[in-house]
């Protein structure tokens, strides 16, 4: 018996043909994907692409399956001799065209989901600062902006795929989109507010800051996200407050730790009266030289001077900077200074003052 007269094994043949090469795309792109990572892994310097193929790795290994399955469908109606059901021979005759226009679907779809992925996963959108001076805030931003832009290209590809021409759609949606552009003015606001605050840097992810000049309370913490609509600002009680980047990139905004080296202390130290002179003199000059050597103080700029007499007090003016700006290491050194002048106070033998009222009567 020839092959002819046996249709079953034919058939079994067939499916067995593209069975093989289906689980062959399996296995080297599945291989591939996980080799490549492995062997990047021993060369620091293309720690960004291994990044990148992670980041992208999970979308890969879906389109190597869904082209692994199509190729098995296309060669298996490409070599099958009949003998079948009526229905799968009329979904068979189908198979060539359906598949290779969902094949090239899945392709797009799943390539940009790797784009996606990859931009996510990368180490280039997840460093603090990097080397050449960008920002996190412009890294981020560009990030979000390059995934908007992946999917709009997908949208465009998959609809002209799909046999729809994007100028007539386009020209078709003008009304519509005049509509959406109207509503959607504040969005856009808020977006080349996002590119200005990105481009002029007034603050960094990271940096505390206070906005002002919005025309409500001002807002104060740490500056956590730039997004493509707001800004995330985490505040001392450690509320989240968003703020719109339209808002912010008019608002006063005071940056309290970025380009900061160091911040000023200033206070009054009230001395009782009838303190003498050489007590003053002395604890003045104590404290001067206490802080004139305290590694986390400029020791080049500290003034503690008798300026004034006060109502119920001789003012000592203390001033002095912290050279570490950071707001709970400013708090941390500012206690242990404080904690210094009380140890200073008492062997210079001088009390601070607090209000008082004397009254005298009448004898």
């Amino acid at each position: 018996m020839n092959a002819a007269d046996n249709p079953v094994r034919d058939d079994v043949l067939a499916g067995a043909s593209g069975l093989i090469e289906a689980i062959i795309i399996v296995a080297v792109s599945f291989g591939l994907l996980e080799l490549i990572p492995r062997l990047l892994r021993r060369n620091p310097q293309f720690s960004r692409v291994r990044d990148w193929i992670l980041g992208a790795r999970k979308p890969l290994m879906i389109l190597a399956v869904i082209a692994a399955g199509c190729t098995w469908l296309l060669t298996t109606a490409a070599l099958w001799e009949g003998g079948g059901p009526a229905w799968l021979e009329d979904f068979l005759k189908q198979v060539p065209d359906v598949g290779d226009k969902a094949l090239r679907i899945a392709v797009i779809v799943f390539a940009g989901l790797a784009v996606i992925g990859a931009n996510k996963r990368s180490s280039f959108f997840t460093d603090s600062q990097r080397s050449d001076g960008v920002s996190l805030a412009m890294i981020r931003f560009a990030s979000a902006l390059l995934t908007l832009v992946v999917l709009a290209i997908v949208f465009v590809m998959i609809v002209t795929e799909l046999g729809y021409n994007i100028s007539a759609l386009v020209t078709g949606l003008g009304l519509g989109g005049l509509t959406v552009a109207l509503a959607a003015k504040d969005s856009a606001s808020n977006l080349f507010g996002g590119a200005v605050i990105v481009a002029e840097r007034p603050f960094e992810i990271g940096d505390w800051i206070t906005v002002s000049g919005t025309g409500s309370d001002p807002v104060e913490g740490a500056v956590e996200d730039i997004t493509m609509r707001s800004t995330i600002i985490r505040t001392a009680s450690g509320a989240k407050t968003v703020v719109p980047n339209a808002i912010l990139s008019n608002a006063f905004i005071t940056n309290w730790t970025g380009g900061m080296m160091r911040r000023r202390v200033e206070m009054d130290l009230d001395l009782e009266y009838g303190t003498p002179r050489e007590a003053i003199e002395a604890f003045a000059a104590a404290v001067a030289a206490t802080l004139e050597v305290d590694p986390d103080v400029d020791t080049n700029d500290v003034s503690a001077r008798f300026y004034d007499l006060g109502a119920y007090s001789l003012k000592l003016k203390l001033i002095y900077y912290v050279t570490h700006p950071g707001y709970a290491d400013y708090l941390r050194i500012r206690e242990r200074v404080n904690y210094r002048l009380l140890e200073l106070a008492d062997e210079h033998a001088v009390a601070f003052a607090f209000p008082t009222q004397t009254l005298k009567t009448e004898p």
